[in-house]
């Protein structure tokens, strides 16, 4: 999975994070930072569910941007909005997982999800 930013980020101590709507983490190594990309591995054959993507990296200039979003493979409904920012059933480890700001970023990013 990638994420791509409008400026080259670096990790630092920040992470990138993807988990499965049960809470399991289903990212399967080390994040890795190439300019302004993002990638973080995912398990081989992700049943069709929704998944939610929390990371935090730091900016060309300096400064942590974190956020956090869904998304969905193959017929898989994403995350309801409300649960993903704590309001509704969600699970305690998926919610402890997000940034402060959830969805902040979001209109910045474009996900490209390699999966078959």
């Amino acid at each position: 999975m990638t994420v791509e930013f409008d400026e080259p980020v670096s990790l630092g101590a920040g992470y990138a994070r993807v988990f499965g709507a049960d809470g399991e983490r289903v990212d399967s190594g080390a994040a890795e930072v190439r300019g302004d990309t993002l990638t973080v591995p995912l398990r081989d054959g992700l049943p069709e569910s929704g998944y939610l993507v929390t990371y935090r990296v730091v900016s060309a200039d300096a400064h942590p941007v974190s956020g956090a979003f869904t998304f969905a493979v193959g017929d898989g409904e994403l995350l309801a909005v409300d649960a993903v920012a704590g309001d509704g059933d969600v699970h305690p480890v998926v919610a402890a997982a997000l940034p402060g700001r959830p969805l902040a970023g979001l209109p910045r990013l474009a996900l490209g999800l390699g999966i078959p």
